[in-house]
């Protein structure tokens, strides 16, 4: 259960989600921390859990991450727990440290988060459903298509390395791995849970359920695909959007705001009239710019800043509230989006190029200062 403290700060969230100010003023998140990470520490990467182990490496760097985020403008910023939890951890050899891999995201982020004095900035710790032996799976998946097989391997125009394939725990370990990722950032303290790429119904379903059961906030992230007539699907598996969102709502009744993510900008308007056929409350976006190329490596593409404030005007006035980017969005962008909205009470100011936390301040923060025991695994 979430302490006493924890569940103050939950509640402000789901205060300020429910405001009837929030729903035509604009909270920008922060953009991508995994890109953002092979930036600057390539080495930390993985095949399999990406980024997930990163914070047991470099959790100075992450924080500074964070704060670049914060002074340029993002109210919310997201642990780097995207695939922290044991079966994604496991091909790592560190299965047995998902919990503090958690407890150090949060712990991190929440440091960076007094880099603002009025304390007006939110973390939502992630969670999605990253296929573990991730390079392994799309291989397999990849094999299976060009041998004529495997129609789980097939996504809507797209190889699904997630549904089907892959090196999976159990259905009943799956779900343990998610609650104890789950129980382990409420424990951090964050305010919401953000669900990252649910793009197919089976995975998607237990982490809902495991988001669910701690009763906190849950911001649902959504990643999405378009058919040649338009149709909008989960990415993954032919499921239109509108109909596994019904059975998600169901399945998650604490959900509070539902986002387009790590989906092209260009889809997220159609992506947002699809979640408005069965979801009145919060809506947001933040997309991805660019492509895994090189596996863990990601190669940002081509939106540039005005572009991406172009669009996002376009989603706020389709009542978008919650408006920032994953993979490939950096800095210089969620500066722009900052400055575009600046209007919103809530929206601080932004920092110069210059004064980018990664050019005023090299040096290694205090380990020690900040990093909290290890806790064991249940």
């Amino acid at each position: 259960m979430p302490s006493r403290g924890t569940k103050r700060v939950v509640t402000a969230f789901s205060q300020f989600v429910g405001d009837e100010r929030t729903k035509s003023e604009v909270l920008v998140m922060d953009g991508g921390t995994g890109s953002e990470i092979s930036k600057h520490c390539p080495n930390v990467l993985s095949e399999d859990s990406w980024t997930g182990a990163a914070q047991l490496k470099i959790p100075e760097v992450i924080q500074a991450i964070h704060t670049d985020y914060i002074n340029s403008g993002a109210q919310i910023v997201t642990t780097n727990t995207y695939a922290s939890n044991k079966h994604c951890l496991a091909a790592d050899g560190v299965a047995e440290r998902a919990i503090e891999a958690n407890q150090i995201a949060c712990a991190v982020a929440k440091r960076a988060c007094k880099v603002k004095s009025d304390g007006n900035v939110f973390v939502f710790g992630s969670i999605s459903t990253h296929p573990p032996c991730f390079k392994e799976a799309v291989q397999a998946a990849t094999e299976k298509i060009a041998n004529g097989g495997g129609e789980e391997a097939r996504g809507v125009d797209c190889v699904n390395a997630t549904s089907g394939v892959g090196g999976w725990p159990c259905r009943d370990q799956e779900l343990e791995n998610f609650r104890d990722q789950a129980g382990a950032l409420v424990a951090g303290g964050v305010d919401a849970i953000a669900l990252e790429m649910c793009k197919d119904l089976y995975h998607s379903s237990l982490v809902l359920q495991a988001a669910a059961e701690t009763g906190v906030p849950v911001v649902l992230g959504i990643t999405i695909k378009l058919d040649e007539q338009g149709q909008v699907y989960l990415r993954d598996e032919r499921v239109l959007v509108a109909d596994a969102l019904r059975e998600f709502l169901h399945l998650c009744p604490t959900i509070v705001a539902i986002n387009v993510m790590h989906s092209p900008a260009e889809y997220c308007s159609a992506g947002l009239t699809a979640i408005r056929e069965v979801w009145q409350g919060t809506i947001g976006c933040y997309p991805n710019n660019g492509t895994p190329s090189s596996w863990p490596n990601w190669s940002a593409g081509d939106l540039g800043e005005q572009e991406l404030v172009d669009y996002a005007e376009q989603w706020a006035q389709q009542g978008a509230t919650l408006i920032g980017g994953c993979c490939g969005i950096g800095p210089s962008h969620i500066k722009a989006l900052a400055d575009h909205f600046k209007d919103s009470k809530q929206t601080g100011g932004g920092c110069t190029e210059e004064a980018s936390i990664f050019q005023v301040e090299e040096k290694t923060l205090e380990h020690q200062q900040s990093v909290p025991q290890s806790a064991n695994n249940r």
